[in-house]
């Protein structure tokens, strides 16, 4: 009699947004001799697990591989589990789009190998109770957790009742529950396969009890060729032993699991959201992106396209094309505090999410019907209204708090100007000149007081004696029209020079042009500071990472323009700052200002997700306005023409 039921599983997936190469060498290292280790040991039959996005990305270059797929489900050795076509975070996302996220992925998986999924994996552990009803509604009978979900309600880790299949309800709906061993999971690796395989075959399961193991390879990318090759190693030989002692496993797919083993019980998980290295638990995964407003941003606009999105009326192909870019902008990772991939923190996953649903909301636009105009709403979810200007070559949205602009997206390019991430704690770069902290997202015109002798040292790293800081307080809105394209804001503050307090007030006029921003500061000092200051309205960017940029400082008289590196701090005059492609074609951005201004820069930089690796999240370019204890009133504009053609 065979002691062990046992079924084995691989997760491989990329988000959404990774480039071809990246792919080709993903597919190269892991996809290609994994799928050839199970081809040639046709004893074994494994679950697969593979999001959509990949998919996609191997159907253009890899047409082989769908072959060999096909005739490994044909001969019933592999199971292709399904799930969210672009692997989003269910809970953050309408039931209408979970179930299509869930459909597109089974009609591709259907079309592609012939078997329409009856299970599906969800990434990132993520649960939620309403899932139940949406996944049986989407067709699954069967999901795949990590086991730590059922110690939620009550059940023991380790013993029998961990290891047995459950049934859960929501909404008169059933849905089983398949628990996947995070134990066994963390063994893999630390000793040798025959080792494992002890361990395994020592486990005390009785008849109804299945061990469900799934290695997720999120992090392959972060491994140096030769862990990689060492992995590979590892699951060789342990197949080789699983053939030699195949008769002590009883060695299932998921699909039989469900149907020959009838479930322990119900049972009711609360929601819930792992790490991904499955070690570490949050609840509640609104409360999670919420955690930094990075995320929390980029989950605002999904649901603003969204709701775009389920409005349009009509042309059916054109509300087909926009909701597939909307699924694209789901891509969890983007959303992540963390994930394998880097999550939020990732430029190139950040813009890829950004660009999907900038070309879902265009393609909800009806062309000779759109207008630009503003739209006061609270797109944030904080109480506070937002305004949103939405032209024909570039949207920005403005924020009463703080005052600041916290998206400016260039339609063409489809890319968001201010798609950056702040140097959080868990992100701080260690060991350079340019490293920093921040305790705020970095958007544009966001507005502070500093002591004269403020250095860029200082704001680099986040060490600037702040005399007054405007980012966070409430500006009223003096002035608001929908169609004339100007909002007006103001804020009475005070400036604190140790005992001293002197009232300032700050109005800054907003005007949306075809083709250019700009902001008009008008500063009156309501009593005289004891020394000078300086006002610094900070203007962060950020450029997607494929293509790489300079910046030009331009100004009038001798001299001429001089470039300068993303990659180094730096200090000029100049009245025009350019960012342009590296390349000779390609749009650039245009900085400008009413005066010649000293401007500081410096990039922002972030640990990367290797070890050693920096991230560019962006560039700070800081124009500092002197103020002066005998003068009243100053006044600075500052325009910004996000797609100018170079």
């Amino acid at each position: 009699m065979k002691n062990v039921q046992c079924s084995i599983g691989f997760v491989l997936s990329l988000p959404y947004g990774k480039d071809s190469r990246e792919v080709a060498s993903f597919y190269k290292s892991l996809i290609k001799p994994l799928v050839s280790l199970i081809y040639h040991t046709p004893q074994i039959p494994v679950s697969i697990y593979m999001g959509g996005a990949l998919l996609e990305m191997l159907r253009s270059h890899n047409g082989a591989f769908f072959d060999v797929m096909k005739e490994l489900c044909e001969r019933k050795q592999v199971e292709i589990l399904g799930g969210g076509f672009y692997e989003p975070l269910f809970p953050l996302i309408s039931k209408p789009d979970r179930i299509g996220q869930v459909e597109l992925l089974t009609t591709y998986l259907r079309q592609e190998f012939g078997k329409r999924p009856r299970g599906c994996y969800l990434p990132f552990g993520i649960w939620s109770p309403d899932l139940a009803s949406t996944l049986a509604t989407a067709g699954m009978e069967y999901v795949l957790l990590p086991d730590v979900h059922l110690s939620h309600a009550g059940i023991r880790m380790g013993t029998q009742a961990a290891f047995q299949h459950y049934i859960t309800e929501h909404d008169g709906k059933t849905l089983c529950l398949l628990p996947v061993s995070t134990r066994l999971k963390s063994t893999l690796y630390q000793g040798s396969p025959r080792e494992f395989l002890e361990g395994l075959l020592d486990l005390p399961l009785r008849d109804q009890g299945v061990l469900v193991l799934m290695e997720d390879f999120a992090s392959w990318s972060t491994l140096s060729p030769s862990r990689q090759e060492a992995v590979l190693a590892w699951w060789t030989e342990l197949f080789s032993l699983l053939k030699t002692r195949y008769g002590e496993l009883d060695l299932r797919l998921p699909r039989d699991v469900v149907r020959e083993i009838v479930p322990t019980r119900r049972i009711h998980l609360p929601p819930l959201i792992l790490s991904p290295e499955g070690n570490s638990e949050h609840f509640y995964v609104r409360q999670e992106v919420s955690r930094i407003e990075e995320p929390h941003l980029l989950y605002a606009k999904m649901q603003y396209v969204q709701s775009l999105v389920r409005q349009l009326r009509g042309d059916r192909s054109r509300k087909k094309t926009a909701r597939e870019d909307l699924y694209r902008g789901q891509t969890g990772a983007a959303y992540s505090i963390v994930s394998g991939d880097g999550g939020v923190a990732c430029p190139w996953l950040r813009h890829a999410a950004y660009r999907a649903l900038i070309q879902a909301e265009k393609n909800t636009r009806e062309k000779g019907i759109f207008y630009p105009s503003v739209v006061k709403t609270d797109f944030t979810f904080d109480g506070y209204p937002e305004y949103l200007f939405q032209g024909e070559r570039y949207n920005a949205y403005l924020s009463t708090k703080g005052g600041a602009v916290f998206e400016l997206d260039i339609l063409e390019e489809e890319w968001n100007l201010l798609a950056t991430c702040g140097r959080y704690p868990f992100l701080k770069l260690e060991g350079s000149s340019l490293s920093g902290e921040d305790k705020e997202p970095r958007l544009l015109f966001v507005d502070r007081f500093y002591e004269e002798g403020v250095t860029l040292e200082h704001c680099i790293r986040g060490t600037a004696l702040v005399v007054a800081d405007f980012s966070g307080a409430h500006y009223t809105v003096d002035h608001y029209s929908r169609d004339v394209l100007d909002i007006t804001l103001s804020h009475e503050g005070v400036v604190r020079q140790g005992r001293r307090q002197t009232g300032i007030h700050i109005s800054k006029r907003y005007l949306f042009g075809p083709d250019t921003l700009r902001v008009r500061y008008h500063l009156v000092l309501e009593g005289q500071p004891s020394h000078p200051l300086r006002f610094v309205p900070e203007i962060n960017l950020s450029f997607p990472p494929q293509v790489p940029r300079k910046m030009r400082y331009m100004k009038e008289g001798a001299g001429g323009p001089r470039d300068a590196s993303f990659l180094e701090a730096g200090k000029e005059r100049a009245e025009k700052v350019l960012f342009l492609p590296e390349g000779k074609n390609g749009s650039t951005c245009l900085v400008s200002f009413d005066k010649e201004v000293p401007l500081w820069h410096y990039p922002v930089l972030t640990a990367g997700k290797k070890a050693g690796e920096t991230a560019l999240q962006g560039i700070a370019l800081l124009p500092l306005v002197d103020i002066f204890p005998h003068t009243s009133e100053y006044t600075l504009e500052i325009a910004i023409s996000p797609a100018v053609k170079g």
